[in-house]
């Protein structure tokens, strides 16, 4: 009864998303919302898997290669119906993830697309940082500051010391779905967002708590259950540190990860974002 409930519940709200994404009449702003198409594909995915619950939905869930999935040389997403969690399936790595769900949301987002202006037909986070640090893909306008990102906007993390022939991931990459500002370091030279972000992951973002003192409770990861970690498809957040002009400065995985020893700097792993937008 709990289920069939969740479920209604969650029908309901993705027909009034819907209705909220549809093109708009004539006469108003025609780009209005559309570079959130994308990452409605993506909550549609992971709102329904998660109305399996952990641990049964990582059967249909999973990071492929990592805790115990098998290793898969494709990808792949499965739109179902929408209320009927079963029928939806995520087994992917982030970046083809983030592919994926543009292939299903616009119609510009084909194999001949991904293969011309990003150069492969699932391209990697290296392809996809370097693509956008240069802003000269159609369809997706270069953003500099997370100040300027919108939900739907694509986030992209290059691993300079990754070794991709030996299997090792080349990034990260995630959609964007909101930020909020947080104090990391104690620093007011800097200051720091909290961002959410929908993507496929290895495992959650921060680490998973029942501390009640921990920052971690009010920014979880819909990958985690109490303490118990699980991978795939989800929802948590990213903490991006910036200067006081908005330049980006580097990263924590979440918001609980070691102040200093788990800080990224752009210098190993650079961020670019990207805006999609409709074609000229």
């Amino acid at each position: 009864m709990r289920l069939h409930r969740a479920t209604a519940l969650l029908a309901s709200a993705i027909t009034f998303a819907s209705l909220a994404l549809a093109p708009t009449a004539a006469g108003a702003d025609p780009d209005l919302f559309y570079s959130s198409y994308g990452i409605a594909k993506a909550h549609e995915v992971k709102n329904n898997l998660n109305l399996i619950g952990w641990p049964g939905e990582n059967a249909y869930n999973y990071y492929p290669g990592k805790n115990g999935h098998p290793s898969s040389s494709t990808n792949s997403v499965v739109w179902g119906t929408p209320g009927s969690p079963y029928t939806y399936e995520a087994k992917t790595t982030c970046a083809p993830f983030v592919t994926l769900s543009l292939k299903a949301a616009y119609g510009w987002a084909d194999d001949t697309y991904f293969s011309t202006y990003l150069g492969s037909t699932s391209p990697t986070s290296a392809q996809y940082y370097a693509k956008f640090t240069a802003g000269t893909v159609p369809n997706l306008d270069r953003r500099t500051k997370v100040t300027e990102l919108v939900p739907g906007d694509l986030i992209a993390i290059k691993y300079s010391g990754s070794d991709s022939s030996a299997g090792d991931p080349t990034g990260h990459t995630a959609f964007y779905a909101g930020r909020t500002q947080v104090e990391r370091d104690g620093d007011a030279a800097t200051v720091e967002w909290a961002v959410s972000v929908v993507d496929s992951t290895s495992n959650p973002h921060g680490v998973a708590s029942t501390n009640p003192a921990s920052p971690y409770l009010n920014f979880p990861d819909t990958r985690a259950v109490g303490a118990t970690e699980y991978d795939g498809v989800g929802q948590g957040y990213l903490v991006i540190q910036a200067d006081a002009t908005g330049t980006v400065l580097g990263y924590w995985w979440g918001i609980n990860e070691n102040l200093t020893s788990q800080f990224h700097a752009v210098a190993d792993r650079p961020i670019a974002f990207a805006h999609i937008v409709a074609a000229a």
